[in-house]
């Protein structure tokens, strides 16, 4: 289980943020 447990850990640090600078970027705002 902790194989999978440091790799997922790792995906929602990196990928989280990634998401909110996509967000931030794609959404139209003023």
């Amino acid at each position: 289980m902790s194989e999978w447990t440091i790799p997922t850990g790792y995906a929602i640090a990196i990928g989280l943020p990634l998401l909110v600078i996509a967000a931030a970027i794609w959404w139209p705002h003023d």
